[in-house]
């Protein structure tokens, strides 16, 4: 009887703990969880002003890296009377870029845009996630209501519009 007593103790203890997890382990029977989350970390932006008929069309690249809190802006012109020249996007502008691509389906974005007109800009855009880059070429910069607004943010361009 004594044995039958440790027999069944020892039984009892020992399922038990299989069928516990520690605090910090995971149940046998439930997925891993991962990290889900899709950060923008990056925006590489180029402007060509390359066949629009007007000298004073800028050509513009953009460089953004949101994990380092860095950017570079420099703009060009075809015509030498205007002196190529950066500027600067200011902290809060950065935040607003980035809480757009934030809230906004990047998958929903096409490759290739073309408003079907000629002697248009062209915009390159690449957007730099955890999981993915995405690469977008928009002739004319037309096309999607995402883009319009981040060129309007990165660009500060009127005259493309």
């Amino acid at each position: 009887m004594k044995l039958l007593l440790i027999y069944i103790t020892v039984l009892f203890t020992f399922s038990n703990c299989i069928s516990q997890p520690e605090n910090n382990s995971t149940p046998l029977n439930k997925p891993v969880a991962t990290d889900t989350t899709n950060t923008v970390t990056g925006l590489e932006m180029h402007l060509s002003a390359f066949g629009v008929e007007s000298d004073y069309a800028p050509t513009i690249d953009v460089n953004i890296d949101f994990t380092a809190d860095s950017i570079v802006v420099h703009r060009s012109y075809y015509n030498p009377d205007i002196k190529p020249s950066t500027y600067v996007l200011h902290k809060n502008e950065i935040q607003g870029i980035l809480a757009l691509l934030k809230h906004a389906d990047l998958t929903k974005l096409k490759e290739n845009y073309h408003s079907g007109g000629t002697d248009q800009p062209t915009s390159t855009t690449i957007i730099y996630t955890t999981k993915k880059t995405y690469k977008i070429v928009d002739y004319g910069m037309r096309e999607d209501s995402l883009l319009m607004k981040l060129y309007d943010m990165v660009y500060k361009y009127e005259d493309f519009k």
